[in-house]
């Protein structure tokens, strides 16, 4: 009787890593950089390997919905709140979200499009209360040249205070990332007349972060992150990785 063989032993995905690439990446704009903390093993494999990984676009339903998925329902809200902090009426946008086809048809869309109004003004206000009333600067723009790397970009959403990000959507471990990558930019560029703090507003918290005095070297750090993930995945997982600094606290 023929044995049956065991389970196989999981493959390495990549045996080998990659070789370096050209020179031209080590020109890094801030977007990039961004991209590549979000997700680092998609970056390597759109970016070096060519693979993308689309999502699957789901059928058409057939039924009338009563309800809006994540997506749309974050979308309409970022709207909204944009309308409420250029100090617009939000319930304006009631036409048009029906023109798009973002909620639901008759009375129940009204409901729904009222309680996302609700929700995003009691968020515009929050927001408001850290900007305090005060005029953005003008957008950061930088060059900076560390240990090899060019690293470009802009930095806007700056108050004379702080600098602040925020959305109106549950705080993500993206979204502690960027706002985190985007200070300590901030701070190394240590433009005249422009704040070292940082604010993260979301609908359940906030976070802040002050000054940072090696800035640039932190930079650095992450920037050999980036090029080590441009030869192999990088193994880095936001989600699971600010779970595991929020044991160790």
């Amino acid at each position: 009787q023929e044995k049956r063989s065991g389970p196989k032993e999981p493959m390495e995905f990549l045996m080998t890593p990659l070789a370096a690439p050209s020179d031209e990446w080590k020109d890094v704009t801030l977007v990039k950089l961004l991209r590549f903390f979000d997700n680092p093993a998609k970056f390597f494999l759109e970016n070096r390997l060519g693979i993308r990984l689309e999502d699957c676009v789901a059928p058409l339903e057939e039924r009338e919905p009563f309800s809006i998925d994540g997506l749309e329902s974050y979308n309409l809200k970022k709207d909204l709140l944009e309308i409420a902090l250029q100090g617009g009426h939000v319930h304006d946008f009631l036409s048009v979200a029906r023109c798009r086809g973002i909620i639901p048809p008759a009375r129940h869309g009204e409901m729904v499009f009222e309680n996302a109004c609700s929700e995003v003004e009691a968020f515009a206000r929050v927001v408001q209360d850290k900007v305090d009333g005060k005029t953005p600067l003008t957008p950061l723009d930088f060059e900076l040249d560390l240990a090899g790397f060019e690293l470009t970009g802009r930095l806007d959403g700056i108050w004379p205070e702080r600098m602040i990000r925020y959305r109106c959507a549950k705080l993500k471990a993206k979204d502690q990332m960027r706002a985190w990558i985007e200070h300590i930019v901030l701070n190394a560029v240590q433009q005249g007349g422009y704040p070292r703090e940082t604010s993260l507003i979301m609908t359940d918290g906030s976070d802040a972060f002050g000054p940072v005095e090696d800035a640039a070297a932190i930079l650095q750090i992450l920037l050999g992150m980036y090029w080590q993930g441009l030869t192999a995945p990088l193994r880095f997982f936001p989600a699971s990785a600010m779970a595991y600094a929020d044991k160790q606290k």
